[in-house]
């Protein structure tokens, strides 16, 4: 039985301000209605249904989308934080032998722009059969052109079974050993797609990496399961190598081999295979927007809701959220993730969040803020609550704009209605529910030392966030 795995623990660096470590790429509708992630569930072949890996913070990204697009899983692996795919692919396979023993495992990135979705089917096919004898498959795409940001497979040339063996991996090469392996019939970028039976994966794995088989073993047998929810042990995760599988296996094993993918493939993995992905205008420009360009080539602007003029530009790219702005070289746009790594350092918020952040109970959008206050919109889904909280720098006013709410004050429950308001000092125990069929509406007022998201201590919650 066919068990598609889709990890999607990734954290989209490369591609901020619209990617933010608490809502990755992979959960980002760009220009449709779909994300990566959904679109990714729905190219995948007919079979089981998916098991998915990801960060534990996007557990309910990962609920949501699924039930918009009205898929189910075979369980939801969450890591308690990254240990490359080596580790993720294991437990994955862990999983897979619980439901079926004779399972094959299909791995998937959540972050792929695929062609021909016909032609990737019939490749996933012959790489089935090749699993089914034991083969570790990897899948290959042709180079395009000389790709800096992706990795290499190098093979052999190809035999009469359409399969080639791979001689080793390389790593995001430099433009001068891109431009040899574009040019070259043995290289083919590295999709980041295999398939294995997960026994033979299992086995693999004790015999070249046994501590992380143990680890992630151990670490799904002591999992807090929470419905389809599996949230690993952190303290066995912990001990895992960060090792890809490309390393920990593939390249050290004699059973690998690579099926080439006849599609075009895409990992949207920056700003500039963003742009590489999509249909530009006559002057090489792609644009999403209120955009207005005079006299602009080659470049990439995406805009939010205000207009964004540009003129005399050429290899640009524009990015502009409701609460950042990014400006830089597009052909130079891998640079970014120096960029998030030197923000990261300062703690700045744009970077976790957006201004509109979901919650279990339904989201908030941050509306303004400066030192010392915050102004909030939260929506409360009807039949939620939030989490049973207090805070030790900041009081909160709440006022209900549409809907009932009621609130727990320490011992005391109120009910509000639309044009009441309450006051939440600091310290003071505290939760806001809705308890009727309709949306709850509420401006939150934070005044304090701090208004970050860190300060807020949860006593209660319904949603295992303790």
């Amino acid at each position: 039985m066919l068990y598609p795995v889709i990890l999607a623990g990734g954290s989209g660096t490369r591609l901020w301000p619209l990617s933010r470590r608490f809502k990755p790429k992979q959960f980002i509708a760009f220009e449709n209605n779909l994300s990566l992630f959904q679109e990714t569930i729905l190219r995948i072949p007919d079979c089981e249904d998916p098991i998915i890996v990801c960060n534990q913070n996007h557990r309910f990204h990962v609920s949501d989308q699924l039930q918009e697009i009205k898929k189910t899983s075979n369980g939801v692996i969450l890591e308690p934080f990254s240990k490359n795919t080596t580790a993720a692919i294991t437990v994955s396979a862990i999983r897979a032998l619980d439901l079926c023993e004779e399972s094959v495992l299909l791995i998937l990135s959540s972050d792929h722009l695929i062609g021909d979705i016909k032609q990737f089917h019939n490749s996933i096919k012959l790489g089935y059969e090749l699993a089914l004898d034991n083969k570790l498959v990897a899948f290959g795409a042709h180079p395009e052109n000389p790709e800096t940001g992706y990795g290499y497979i190098n093979c052999e040339p190809d035999n009469k079974e359409n399969f080639s063996k791979i001689k080793k991996f390389i790593e995001k090469p430099d433009l001068k050993h891109a431009k040899v392996f574009c040019n070259s019939k043995d290289f083919f970028w590295n999709c980041g797609i295999f398939m294995f039976k997960a026994d033979f994966f299992i086995d693999q794995i004790k015999n070249y990496e046994r501590l992380i088989y143990e680890n992630c073993k151990d670490a799904y047998a002591k999992s807090i399961i929470d419905g389809s929810f599996y949230m690993l042990n952190e303290e066995s995760y912990s001990l895992n190598k960060n090792i890809s599988i490309d390393y920990a296996l593939m390249e050290r094993t004699s059973e690998a081999c690579m099926v080439k993918l006849n599609t075009q493939w895409q990992d949207v993995g920056s700003w500039e295979s963003f742009w590489k992905s999509k249909h530009k205008n006559k002057d090489l420009n792609y644009l999403q927007g209120n955009i207005y360009t005079q006299n602009v080539q080659d470049s990439l602007i995406y805009g939010s809701k205000k207009l964004i003029a540009a003129s005399d530009l050429e290899d640009i790219l524009v990015i502009d959220t409701d609460d950042a702005l990014l400006v830089a070289r597009k052909s130079e746009s891998q640079n970014i993730k120096s960029i998030v790594e030197n923000l990261s350092i300062e703690n700045k918020d744009e970077l976790l969040f957006h201004s509109r952040v979901t919650r279990p109970w339904g989201y908030f959008q941050t509306l303004d803020f400066a030192e010392g206050y915050k102004v909030k919109r939260l929506i409360i889904n009807s039949m939620s609550k939030i989490s049973l909280q207090k805070h030790n720098f900041r009081s909160e006013h709440w006022v209900v704009i549409r809907g009932e709410a009621s609130v727990t004050l320490e011992k005391e429950i109120f009910k509000l209605s639309q044009n009441e308001s309450i006051f939440i000092p600091i310290g003071k125990i505290h939760r806001l529910e809705n308890k009727t069929n309709e949306i709850l509406e509420i401006i939150e007022v934070q005044t304090g030392m701090r208004v970050d998201e860190d300060d807020i201590e949860r006593l209660e919650d319904d949603y295992q966030r303790i």
